[in-house]
């Protein structure tokens, strides 16, 4: 295998991590049912979801108005953030990004108004009114609405942003998944030219991951393009439509409990964690071994994916100022045996024990 980086020694490194393994034992006295959960049992994920196929998109606008779009606020970065999406994409899936930028609306919230947001919120974007507002002194959050703005689509009362789906008087599905990979691409293309605050860190971690399931171009142009369903289409290559909406209704739930505090429920908000990560590594395991079995990687290469997948994957999760595990170590290593034969892996000896 080419590098440092091997199974065993990934896998030995998650095993002897050190957790808390126990320290608390949650009581619920209010039942209470959120999206499906109920927080008195183990939480149960619904498994039907609606989910919007995104119209035929229209493209109205052809050319981007560079003077009107230095005039508004924060114009030099929106002129840097149009410089580099249209150096970066293709045409075909800027049709959200040219039909919105020109009519762009940018509001400064002075300090005085900066509670209208909820607390550690800087900026938001409104796809409705198409306006971007941001607290004064927070120019680093202005890419972020940016990429919200470009792969947003209003369809009547429905309005499609990135893997976002939202309908008036309903609560929105693919918020987690939308917010990680929105902050993603931040990153990835204003990384060098913002401060980096850690926004959105661990819906980062886990749509870098799923990432590498669907293959970067194909995520970014499914973003852009507002196209949850596409995405979901993607992903049932590997997986049943089943986990995926039950992954999906997990980025959602985790990311609005967090903005709620986790209080009381961090042994749900745990199990959910675990659920997250093995829906990640059996769907592209399950990736993998279609590969390997089209014989369009080698043994090698194989091994390769798999350790440097699993050392990406988040092992514990901080709550409380406590790291708890939120990876089986034992079930991974079952389910690599399983799906790829013990001869395959370069860490299991021909009796299927570690080396």
């Amino acid at each position: 295998m080419k590098g440092s980086v091997t199974i065993e020694n990934v896998l030995e490194r998650l095993k002897n991590f050190p957790f808390v393994s126990n320290g608390f034992i949650p009581i619920y006295s209010n039942p209470r049912t959120i999206k499906g959960y109920n927080l008195n049992k183990q939480p149960m994920v619904q498994s039907q979801l609606h989910v919007y196929i995104t119209p035929n998109l229209e493209q109205k606008y052809f050319s981007v108005d560079l003077n009107e779009l230095l005039s508004k606020e924060y114009g030099a970065c929106i002129l840097e953030f149009v410089d580099v999406i249209m150096a970066n994409f293709n045409q075909k899936v800027l049709i959200n990004f040219y039909n919105n930028i020109n009519n762009l609306n940018v509001i400064k919230i002075s300090d005085d108004n900066q509670g209208t947001f909820g607390s550690g919120v800087e900026g938001i974007y409104s796809p409705r009114k198409n306006t971007i507002k941001i607290c004064e002194g927070s120019t680093e959050t202005i890419y972020h609405e940016l990429f919200h703005m470009a792969s947003a689509y209003l369809d009547g009362d429905i309005c499609y942003a990135g893997f976002k789906q939202s309908k008036l008087g309903f609560k929105a599905n693919g918020v987690g998944i939308n917010e990680g990979y929105t902050q993603l691409l931040t990153e990835r293309y204003f990384g060098d030219k913002i401060e980096i605050c850690g926004a959105y860190e661990y819906e980062v971690s886990i749509v870098s991951q799923l990432e590498k399931i669907v293959g970067r171009e194909k995520m970014e142009q499914l973003y852009l393009s507002s196209d949850l369903k596409g995405l979901i289409l993607e992903l049932k290559k590997y997986t049943s439509e089943e986990e995926i909406i039950t992954f999906i209704s997990n980025m959602d739930f985790l990311l609005r409990r967090r903005r709620e505090e986790i209080r009381g429920k961090r042994k749900v908000a745990l199990q959910i964690m675990k659920d997250i990560n093995e829906f990640l590594y059996k769907t592209y395991f399950t990736k993998l071994n279609q590969m390997f079995n089209h014989q369009e990687i080698d043994v090698c290469v194989l091994n390769e994916e798999i350790a440097l997948f699993v050392s990406t994957l988040k092992p514990q999760a901080d709550l409380d100022n406590q790291s708890y595990k939120c990876l089986s170590y034992d079930d991974m290593t079952k389910y690599i045996l399983d799906l790829f034969g013990a001869s395959n892996i370069t860490m299991f000896s021909n009796e299927g024990r570690v080396k």
